[in-house]
């Protein structure tokens, strides 16, 4: 299949440079064509041209929106570059690394023998939501569609109801489900840090952490990442 990889970035660089090597070496199954798209640059966050060297499309935002709404844009922006002859696309994070691309063939065929246009997590467990750091979409309604992607606050809830809005079939990745611990794991277990999550089945791993002193070096000395990583690879 012919799949474009929408890649969104503002200030993880480092996470960045990773998930491009993870999407590089470990994605074998399916032809990708990869669009990273920014809006650090103003900031102080310009893409390296090392980075630059490995996507196939650079869209580089001069201004940013904001947290929310500079996210929609930038999937606003990567719509009208999506190639004509892309089946899907997905939609994800610099620091979401998916460590091997089964799960995206998989969801897509099942996609395409259900007549669904989304596959991603349920976001919250107890209303119609739906992730956003890693979904597959088709490339046809994303494009179709682009208001499907241009939300404020509230973006899992706000995208899921455009589906539901217009009567289009969705699928939830259930391979990453649950997407949050549940209160008594937490209570159990208080010291963890719920913005660093493994996916085993999906062989996913997510780290929202916006601040750590020693940034991508840290997060590579946390036993659970490691481990993870050893695991899988």
């Amino acid at each position: 299949m012919d799949i474009t990889v929408i890649v969104r970035v503002y200030n993880r660089l480092d996470d960045l440079a990773c998930c491009l090597k993870v999407i590089d070496e470990l994605w074998k199954q399916n032809n990708y064509f990869v669009i990273l798209v920014s809006n650090g640059k103003s900031a102080g966050y310009p893409i390296p041209e090392a980075i630059e060297r490995d996507v196939d499309k650079h869209v580089c935002l001069t201004e940013n929106a904001g947290h929310l709404k500079g996210n929609s844009q930038l999937l606003t922006a990567a719509i009208p570059h999506i190639p004509a002859n892309s089946d899907y696309t997905v939609i994800l994070e610099a620091d979401t690394w998916l460590l091997d691309d089964s799960l995206i063939t998989r969801y897509c065929r099942k996609m395409d023998s259900q007549n669904s246009v989304w596959s991603s997590a349920s976001w919250v467990s107890n209303v119609w939501s739906v992730g956003l750091d890693f979904a597959i979409i088709s490339s046809q309604y994303l494009k179709d569609h682009p208001k499907l992607v241009d939300y404020g606050e509230h973006p899992e809830k706000t995208v899921c109801n455009y589906l539901l809005d217009d009567q289009q079939r969705f699928l939830f990745i259930k391979e990453n489900m649950p997407v949050h611990p549940s209160k008594f794991f937490r209570t159990i277990y208080s010291k963890c840090n719920y913005r660093f999550n493994c996916f085993v089945k999906s062989k996913m791993v997510t780290h929202h952490i916006e601040e750590l002193n020693g940034g991508l070096e840290e997060k590579n000395a946390t036993p659970t990442y490691v481990l993870t990583m050893i695991s899988f690879l």
